[in-house]
């Protein structure tokens, strides 16, 4: 899988490519910056677009080498912010590697830009040897950065060391004893420009729009193609998980709904048969009131059978009396 984002790209080309031209007739060395700056980003582009195990394409890139240029002739800090520049740019265009592994390779790059111009002088202006010391120093850099977060175990960081660190060794020492001469003698004296380099991204930027985009499209064209459309595709998505969540909320809220409806229809359901059970017992304790009223007024209007007995033993005294006289 190769992906790159093409808008990306197009912008950061345009933008070297036209810097490369204004400052051409005043400052050549700043137009050589900007042309390195150009031929940089294009050699990290097969490197950011494909993930491992393919890493060997982000070794290949002229980042280093350039850096080394700019670091040794212009100053330590320029080639810093140079190689810091193209490693983030170049980053954002690609999807590989990770941002965290970008950052420490920039940090690395940083340091060693800074302490190259004395290994340079030291070695005696040899670019190759300047070379070949840069690139130790940036795979050592790597051991104290190990302090950072990191995504792999040390056996895994030793044996990527061992690897990439020797492919580095390797391509930037090629690099530099083929064209290391050349390249420096650009910004040596500070006057020079490379109308080679410039003629050969110019031929690069004519193929590629032709290959791509052919001869009669229309600037226009041109533009909704690397900017509007990319632009609109991501609105689009944005709108669909907007609406996706959208609807995910309204439908956990319908649901929550017909779920409190239901405990409502039960609840009252419920109540009702706890109100039917408390009437019929509240007329049970009404009847059962009424019971023992009743049987209470009733024992307080009958004589007690004692009582009751009596009179009657005094009626019959009576009724023999009367008798008897």
């Amino acid at each position: 899988m190769f992906v790159l984002y093409w808008p990306i790209i197009i912008f950061v080309t345009i933008v070297l490519y036209v810097l490369t031209l204004i400052f051409l007739p005043f400052n050549p060395t700043y137009s050589t910056i900007c042309l390195f700056s150009l031929i940089g980003f294009w050699s990290r582009l097969p490197g950011v677009g494909m993930p491992s195990p393919f890493y060997v394409l982000y070794l290949l890139d002229f980042v280093d080498f350039f850096s080394l240029i700019v670091a040794v002739n212009i100053g330590g800090f320029q080639g810093a912010v140079f190689s810091a520049f193209l490693n983030l740019v170049s980053r954002a265009a690609g999807i590989f590697p990770t941002w965290l592994g970008v950052a420490k390779d920039t940090i690395s790059q940083f340091v060693v830009c800074l302490i190259i111009p004395y290994v340079y002088l030291a070695t005696g202006g040899d670019i190759f040897m300047s070379m070949v010391w840069y690139s130790v120093i940036r795979i050592l850099m790597f051991f104290p950065l190990r302090l950072l977060p990191s995504t792999n175990s040390f056996p895994q960081f030793l044996i990527e060391m061992a690897g990439g660190g020797t492919a580095v060794l390797v391509i930037n020492a090629a690099y530099a004893k083929l064209f290391g001469n050349f390249l420096d003698n650009l910004l040596e004296r500070g006057a020079q420009f490379s109308w080679v380099l410039f003629i050969f991204a110019t031929v690069v930027i004519i193929v590629f729009k032709i290959a791509f985009f052919g001869k009669t499209k229309s600037k226009r064209s041109m533009f909704s193609d690397l900017i509007l459309r990319p632009v609109a595709r991501k609105v689009k998505r944005a709108t669909d998980v907007k609406d996706e969540n959208r609807e995910n909320k309204e439908r956990r809220e319908r649901n929550m709904r017909d779920r409190r409806t239901e405990r409502d229809k039960e609840n009252e359901g419920h109540g009702r048969h706890v109100t039917n059970e408390k009437h019929e017992r509240h007329q049970r304790n009404e009847m059962n009131e009424r019971h023992v009223i009743h049987r209470r007024h009733n024992t307080h209007e009958r004589k007690p059978l004692k009582e009751e007995v009596h009179d009657e033993l005094e009626e019959l005294k009576k009724i023999k009396d009367s008798i008897d006289f």
